[in-house]
């Protein structure tokens, strides 16, 4: 009876403590104040991870979200005046029990401002430059640090650009940028690397254009940090960023993954911010469950993984070897086998089950039938020549498809230059025409056509010429666009197709070809040109007409001097080379 009564005893405390702990946490608040605003990817996605991790914590309507601004407010003391005021005046009736911050912003802002909650337990997150002595005194702080992965990132670029002989870091003048540009002087101290590596703090966007679009091959771009140019002019990633890694000739790396990836950065050892938000509110949750604060040491450092963009390693023909084996690579598609692994582990596990049931079906088979083992013989031997000449056809099957890709394949690509051909760029162009007519899309084509490319042949023998074709085809084809196309037209004549583009932006194209081209030399004597001619698509204009209209503009190119670049005088736009 006495040992009832204590098991009832023990029970009962068990679920009051249980009791207790709940409702412990469906009174908790938690504050999360972000450094910058809600439309920002980094501070988005981090918030999602705080909300994910406390979804079925407390009520949402316990979790109180607020915003700084700080990328689009930068060292603006009335703002910042102003925030402290609004903090104090809401959370003097809706004292938080907990207080996350998202990056350097907030986090300082508390230190600066302790009278907002005092001693009320902090988890920062997202801070990039980090002094301890900040935090003496201070036992209420704990947190993660996002920290900066400045020299594993320059150590990354070494390894798949093997060729780069310069990195240049960007990074601002702002308190930020600041911060973050003296922590990379100390870690640039300490690095051992053969490549040159330069901090540039003080631009224009405008100068930020010109040095990525005259970067030689051998340099490589960092992003630390940008939020204000030499102007004052606020950089947005989401806005600025795609321009400028479109325009850039060379690779842009970060580490900001959930800002950076999708903007035309190649990659980088980058972090998450949807883990790191999550991060953080599981250190709220265990305080808010009972755990001291100066028992939760704080995170050196959070999780930087290899990502990268496909589209932007095949741009700059990086070779996927040279990728760490962990990488995450975005925007590569899978196979249906690597999209569906397990439907077809389980589709593979049923057909074995069938092909062994259907064996013992046959084995059994085999036994009650064995009076009319002749009959079965005789089967067999017909079975035999059925799946021998089955095989046979299949065979021949095969080798006819397997004729037929390739005639396929050799019927719309130049053999020499493995461009497609003119077969292929006059169905690309019919479609394309067709396509900006109805849509009421712009739509230049340029035909252009090597100088003097006879007396190549004359001179220095046919060879010297085919080779000339070949560095042509290849120089063309890196130089334009991922939107744009190419095309082998007949001969020493390339078409090339250009959507979305007007006649003006076409010309300016083309001489950047020009400028590529002049770097091949006829047998290591004169540079090689071309002479080219542009038209762009009016409205109810056939393929025929418009091609038509390229060819005279070209026609008119040469007749003026070749090396020159010509429009069709329909648009009312001449243009010299």
């Amino acid at each position: 009876m006495k040992a009832v009564l204590l098991i009832c005893f023990v029970f009962s405390v068990v679920c009051s403590k249980e009791a207790v702990c709940n409702d412990t946490e469906t009174k908790a608040r938690i504050l999360l104040i972000n450094s910058y605003h809600p439309q920002y990817d980094w501070t988005a996605q981090l918030t999602q991870g705080v909300k994910n991790t406390l979804n079925d914590f407390l009520p949402s309507e316990n979790f109180h979200v607020e915003y700084m601004d700080a990328r689009r407010f930068v060292a603006d003391a009335v703002h910042e005046q102003l925030i402290t005021q609004l903090l104090l005046h809401k959370y003097r009736s809706f004292k938080p029990d907990v207080v996350i911050t998202a990056d350097d912003a907030a986090f300082y802002f508390l230190i600066e401002h302790p009278e907002l909650f005092a001693n009320t337990p902090v988890v920062f997150g997202g801070v990039n430059v980090f002094k301890p002595e900040l935090l003496q005194d201070r036992d209420n702080f704990t947190g993660i640090l996002e920290g900066m992965e400045i020299s594993g990132n320059i150590k990354l670029i070494e390894q798949i650009q093997p060729k780069v002989e310069q990195v240049i870091l960007l990074s601002d003048k702002t308190e930020l940028g600041a911060r973050m540009t003296d922590q990379a002087r100390l870690e640039l101290a300490k690095l051992t690397t053969r490549l040159s590596v330069k901090i540039w703090d003080d631009f224009s966007l405008a100068e930020l254009h010109q040095s990525v679009n005259t970067a030689s091959a051998n340099t490589a771009y960092l992003i630390l940090g940008m939020h204000r140019d030499r102007n004052g002019q606020y950089i947005s990633f989401s806005e600025h960023l795609l321009p400028l890694t479109n325009l850039s000739k060379v690779p842009i790396y970060g580490m900001w993954g959930a800002v950076l990836i999708n903007q035309g950065v190649m990659g980088g050892l980058m972090n998450n911010p949807l883990q790191h938000g999550a991060s953080l509110a599981q250190i709220a949750k265990d305080i808010i469950r009972g755990k001291q604060v100066s028992d939760i040491p704080i995170r050196d450092k959070s999780d930087f993984v290899p990502t990268f963009n496909y589209r932007q390693l095949q741009r700059f023909n990086i070779n996927l070897d040279r990728l760490p084996k962990a990488s995450k690579i975005h925007g590569r598609t899978e196979s249906f086998y690597q999209k569906h692994t397990e439907i077809v582990h389980a589709s593979l596990a049923i057909l074995t089950i069938l092909l062994a049931a259907i064996a013992l079906l046959a084995l059994n088979i085999q036994r009650r039938m064995h009076a009319e083992k002749q009959l079965l013989q005789l089967n067999k031997v017909l079975d035999d020549k059925v799946r021998s000449r089955t095989e046979k056809l299949q065979d021949a099957n095969v080798q006819l498809n397997s004729m037929m890709d390739e005639l396929k394949q050799l019927a719309h690509t130049d053999p020499l230059t493995s461009l497609y051909n003119r077969r292929a760029g006059m169905k690309k162009l019919n479609k394309l025409v067709t396509r900006c007519i109805s849509s009421d899309k712009e739509l230049s084509v340029v035909l252009l056509d090597i100088d003097y490319f006879k007396r190549i042949n004359d001179n220095y023998g046919h060879d010297e010429g085919d080779r000339v074709l070949v560095e042509i085809a290849k120089t063309l084809d890196e130089g334009i666009r991922p939107t744009d196309f190419l095309y082998r037209w007949g001969g020493e004549e390339f078409l090339l197709l250009f959507p979305n583009t007007s006649s003006l932006d076409t010309t300016s194209l083309c001489k950047r070809l020009q400028s590529m081209t002049s770097n091949i030399l006829v047998a290591n004597e004169y540079s090689v040109t071309f002479s080219a001619g542009i038209a762009q698509l009016t409205k109810d204009e056939s393929s025929a007409e418009l091609l038509k209209r390229a060819d005279e503009a070209l026609y008119q190119a040469k007749g003026n001097g070749r090396n020159r670049v010509e429009v069709s005088l329909n648009l009312q736009i001449n243009s010299t080379g």
